[in-house]
């Protein structure tokens, strides 16, 4: 499941002029941002005030005339991946108030970013959406991360201007997305820690998390995964919790997602952790 990204202000605000070199980064790594958009390995995210920051074509600033090409491109890739409506797109006042947040501390800013365009609106609601992360968030991992334009660009990964050593969302490039975690969870039931599992349900169900029963060796059946991997589905009834546990590290399912579509027959639901 993947994680979140929230774009730098270097990215979203195209608000004032920005020089040739500026450009071809922020085209770059709009680039590499949607693919890794593509590849599914992160959702976006915004609020609506973010997203007010490329919602107005006319607030561009596209001068000089030379410029329109890649400025062009800019806000082309911009639009697909900031101002379309698609499930990919997080927009976090669906999920959560944000007006009951009134207490918050800007967030810090990249070094690759000056006191001018929209910054400090950028920093306002960063510091909120980080407070409402924390909130969500299992212990002390990250699951929304700062997109770094210079990371996506094939450049050393940027830094926040932190003196004062503030709690930051992680600035993140491709090459580094593994350090969030997963922005999603599972909506199982609250007991099923204590449910079992029949033998009859497990036979039944078992093509739900990617098995297909191959034959029946003596005290088990044979059951063959994707990839060559098999388990032993054994002829005990309830499925004694040992053997279940050797099925997460086959199918990459925590136990809980295991039991819940062994039983019901169904995958369970993924919700964002801010729904939970």
């Amino acid at each position: 499941m993947p994680s979140l990204l929230c774009p730098s202000p270097v990215i979203l605000d195209q608000s004032f002029p920005r020089n040739d070199e500026e450009l071809n980064l922020v085209a770059m790594a709009l680039g590499e941002l949607q693919l890794s958009f593509e590849e599914d390995k992160v959702d976006l995210i915004l609020t609506e005030t973010l997203k007010e920051l490329v919602a107005d074509f006319e607030g561009f600033d596209w001068t000089p005339p030379s410029r329109d090409k890649i400025q062009g491109e800019i806000y082309r890739l911009l639009q697909q991946l900031f101002l379309r409506e698609h499930k990919r797109l997080i927009q976090l006042e669906n999920y959560i108030n944000l007006s009951s947040i009134r207490e918050y501390a800007p967030h810090p800013v990249p070094k690759t970013c000056q006191k001018q365009g929209l910054v400090e609106m950028w920093a306002d609601e960063l510091g909120i959406m980080l407070i409402l992360h924390d909130k969500c968030r299992n212990k002390d991992e990250n699951f929304i991360g700062v997109a770094c334009e210079q990371a996506f660009a094939g450049e050393p990964l940027g830094e926040y201007e932190n003196n004062e050593n503030s709690r930051v969302l992680p600035l993140v490039g491709p090459d580094n997305l593994e350090i969030l975690a997963d922005a999603y969870d599972w909506d199982t039931p609250k007991d099923i820690h204590q449910k079992t599992v029949s033998l009859q349900n497990a036979q039944k169900n078992i093509h739900v998390i990617g098995g297909t029963i191959a034959r029946c060796e003596g005290d088990h059946f044979n059951v063959v995964f994707e990839g060559g991997r098999t388990w032993p589905l054994t002829l005990r009834d309830p499925v004694p919790p040992p053997f279940l546990d050797e099925l997460v590290p086959i199918t990459h399912y925590p136990l809980r997602v295991i039991k819940t579509a062994l039983i019901t027959g169904k995958m369970p639901r993924k919700i964002l952790k801010f729904e939970k």
